[in-house]
């Protein structure tokens, strides 16, 4: 299949990803998503500089048990956000919620990376009664923004010049797949094709407004928010599972126990080799931890 998931399931191509993609309108703009499966509602959000096609693996492994949903985040992906509109994880976890409304979803069972982990703690902790549990993988937590790894980017994006940077990568596969870009964020680089990193980043920089947006993204995003809900962690009720590659860069293992002893309805589990983007090489692995856990 093209892409990078090794398995005999049967996980939506990149042509039917984006024929079957679906919009949601709210007050922070046009939402793009795709759903697969039947049953409860189960909401997964990506991180930079992603998309909903990332949980593919995942979908075609728990579709049997819920009707699996992924927006794309503002600044990302499809989704056309408001003019002016901010970026910043406060405003993904609103504009998540307000996308709920918009399709019709009271409550459901979220899973989240990278910006999504941090984007997800902030949504349970303002809006309790929605969430049935959290399933955080690799991804921002507390003090933890921008990671060291990540920093430099951080600083293109503020200065309005990552989004140009990362244009070479769609004409360059191996500049792509090398520790200079996604060699940091996976396990096996090398399974990186053209047309999935086309899928990914061909998006959000086809135009200059798509551009400047990514940069926005990317710049906005700030630990402040992070820090502020830790007492809320603290309290939080709800069950939540982290599951945490071991050899990320961005994201160190610490930060999964740091969780687990923050969350006190937890359990961790911890992918050994895995890195920042393993549900894309690894949702077997993940999807069967996550059938478990939710029933």
């Amino acid at each position: 299949m093209a892409g990078m998931a090794q398995t005999s399931v049967s996980e939506a191509t990149q042509a039917q990803f984006e024929a079957s993609r679906k919009w949601a309108e709210t007050p922070f703009g046009r939402v793009a998503y795709w759903e697969r499966g039947l049953g409860p509602p189960a909401i997964f959000v990506h991180g930079f500089p992603l998309n909903g096609y990332h949980w593919r693996g995942a979908f075609a492994r728990l579709g049997d048990l819920r009707r699996c949903i992924a927006p794309d985040l503002m600044g990302l992906g499809h989704t056309q956000p408001k003019v002016g509109q901010g970026f910043g994880f406060a405003d993904q976890a609103g504009m998540i919620l307000a996308f709920m409304d918009a399709i019709g979803v009271t409550s459901a069972d979220f899973v989240g990376n990278d910006s999504g982990c941090a984007i997800l703690q902030l949504l349970a902790v303002r809006a309790p009664d929605r969430v049935k549990s959290l399933t955080l993988t690799n991804g921002d937590a507390h003090d933890n923004y921008p990671p060291e790894a990540f920093k430099a980017n951080h600083e293109l994006a503020a200065a309005g010049q990552l989004a140009e940077r990362m244009k070479a990568l769609l004409t360059d596969i191996d500049l792509a797949r090398s520790e200079r870009s996604f060699g940091r964020t996976l396990q096996h680089p090398e399974r990186l094709t053209p047309a999935l990193l086309r899928t990914y980043i061909g998006p959000p920089l086809s135009t200059p407004e798509r551009a400047a947006n990514l940069n926005r993204y990317a710049a906005a995003i700030k630990n402040a928010d992070t820090v502020a809900i830790y007492p809320n962690l603290k309290a939080l009720r709800t069950p939540v599972m982290v599951v945490w590659g071991d050899s990320d860069p961005f994201f160190d293992v610490r930060w999964a126990r740091w969780l687990g002893d923050t969350l006190p309805n937890s359990q961790v589990h911890v992918l050994k080799g895995a890195r920042l983007f393993f549900p894309e090489e690894r949702s077997e692995e993940l999807a069967a931890l996550i059938r478990k856990f939710w029933v």
